[in-house]
């Protein structure tokens, strides 16, 4: 919204009238807002990357601790890397559907 602002400030009061400085100004406004939505952006990145490695580890955690209560006889009859991968299979599915698609708003 802020940005098409901008865009006319800079053809209304500087190119039209001829007032470079102003173009300048206008300009290098621009570039530290850009480079602000960018700081955000890269922050929302690693606050959901954080946030998703954390939910996940705590789902395999939890899952661990589901499977030291198991008998041994259940190990006894299932293969190692069956239950590590049915793990990690469903695990990956919870995080699959509880994730939202994401929105960020383009400022551009």
């Amino acid at each position: 919204m802020l940005f098409p602002l901008l865009s006319k400030q800079l053809m209304d009061s500087g190119l039209l009238k001829s007032d470079f400085g102003m173009v300048v100004k206008i300009s290098l406004f621009t570039l530290v807002l850009v480079f602000i939505d960018q700081a955000i952006g890269l922050l929302e990145t690693k606050y959901f990357s954080y946030v998703n490695s954390m939910f996940q580890y705590s789902l395999q955690k939890a899952a661990f601790k589901h499977l030291l209560k198991l008998k041994l006889q259940f190990f006894n009859n299932t293969n190692f890397s069956e239950i590590m991968s049915n793990i990690g299979m469903d695990v990956g599915n919870i995080l699959i559907w509880k994730q939202k698609p994401k929105r960020r708003v383009k400022l551009w």
